[in-house]
């Protein structure tokens, strides 16, 4: 990594460090407006005894929670370097990353195959769980995610239309797709837009689910007969494959202009138009590194939801972890299916958006069928009121 990289990534965070230190402190403001004492003698006494130690739990809570997301990822990014084709023991993966490699294979895998990926997967991860985030707050809704709302499946289209009619070949231009895949995630953001004005949550789940499902067969019209499907297979099932420290490179740029953005209009509550705005801006960036990855843009704030209260920094912070997590441990299992058995698909591995597929679906299903006893009905009311 050069300077100009660690300059930027140090940037990104002292920014973002900032957005949660400024919502902190508002939220600080908030609980010392709602906890000024009553003219009640018996009730000043009550509250007192009450609702610091809530208060205190609950962040405690978040804390940990947010500890232990962290310690997960650091755990499963160190089992992601060992994984794969050719299989790594940790002292020669400690080695190569210490400069002290035994072999020249080892450091060529290492440093410019498996840590680039890591890199871009946790970012990626990140991303996804921040647009989740931003689109659940927007749509007071908790089956809302880049994918479900078909604002994903949109921005493939996009590029699908770009291998079509303008390039070919992916490859080569990782600073320009984000901005090809805006324009197919745009209209869609617009029609989401159009559809919280009243239309009921079933049917703006239904509306997605149909546009994800519906779009892909657009992308194959649109490819199949230009023969140029191979070219594109790889990259619209959702693919981290063929990623190196070039396109990290321009993954560093986009994430110091996109994420501001995002956590500003989450942390600062700002209108849904905004909210809405900002998330179609980060999944233009995932769908233009990755591919149109489903899943784990819903599930990140769904699961950090439950420790931390949809509404807070600590439920920012991990949708984030959450996201990067999620999206590591499929890659991590794609990674491990490709040195177990070899790829039964056309390309030459597994790609992480079949892996998340075949476990995201299923659970997608079991959340709606059992959203009442799981407390997923009332998360409209919840977040109307924050």
């Amino acid at each position: 990594m050069t300077w100009l990289q660690l300059g930027l990534a140090l940037l990104l965070g002292l920014v973002c460090l900032w957005l949660v230190q400024q919502v902190q402190r508002e939220e600080r403001r908030f609980w010392q407006r709602m906890m000024q004492p009553p003219t009640d003698s018996f009730a000043r006494t009550e509250m007192t005894l009450t609702a610091q130690p809530t208060e205190t739990a609950t962040d405690l809570l978040a804390r940990r929670g947010l500890a232990g997301l962290g310690l997960a990822t650091a755990v499963l990014a160190g089992v992601s370097l060992l994984v794969g084709t050719a299989s790594l023991g940790p002292g020669e993966v400690l080695a190569t990353l210490a400069g002290q490699a035994t072999e020249a294979g080892h450091a060529a895998i290492v440093w410019n195959l498996r840590l680039p990926r890591l890199l871009l997967t946790l970012a990626v991860g990140g991303l996804l769980g921040l647009a989740g985030a931003l689109l659940q707050r927007a749509t007071a809704s908790a089956f809302a995610s880049s994918d479900l709302t078909g604002m994903a499946a949109g921005g493939g289209v996009a590029i699908a239309c770009w291998v079509a009619l303008v390039q070919p070949q992916l490859e080569g231009q990782p600073l320009l797709l984000p901005l090809v895949a805006l324009l197919g995630v745009v209209p869609l953001a617009l029609l989401l837009l159009w559809q919280l004005r009243g239309q009921r949550q079933g049917w703006r789940l239904l509306t997605g689910v149909g546009l994800s499902l519906l779009l892909p067969l657009l992308v194959a019209a649109l490819l199949v007969p230009q023969f140029r499907v191979n070219s594109f297979v790889w990259w619209g099932v959702g693919s981290l494959d063929r990623r190196g420290w070039y396109q990290w490179q321009a993954l560093l740029l986009w994430l110091v202009l996109v994420v501001p953005v995002g956590v500003f209009c989450l942390v600062r509550r700002t209108p849904p138009l905004a909210q809405v705005g900002a998330a179609a801006l980060v999944t233009a960036v995932t769908v233009g590194v990755a591919g149109p990855l489903g899943y784990v843009g819903w599930l990140a704030p769904l699961l950090t939801r439950r420790f931390a209260g949809a509404g807070s920094s600590h439920w920012l912070a991990g949708s984030v972890l959450a996201g990067a997590l999620l999206l590591l441990a499929a890659d991590t299992c794609a990674r491990v299916l490709d040195g177990v058995a070899p790829s039964l698909l056309l390309i030459n591995s597994y790609p992480v958006g079949a892996v998340l597929a075949l476990l995201g679906l299923p659970l997608l299903l079991c959340c709606w069928r059992f959203r009442q006893r799981l407390g997923l009905v009332g998360t409209a009311t919840a977040h109307a009121k924050m």
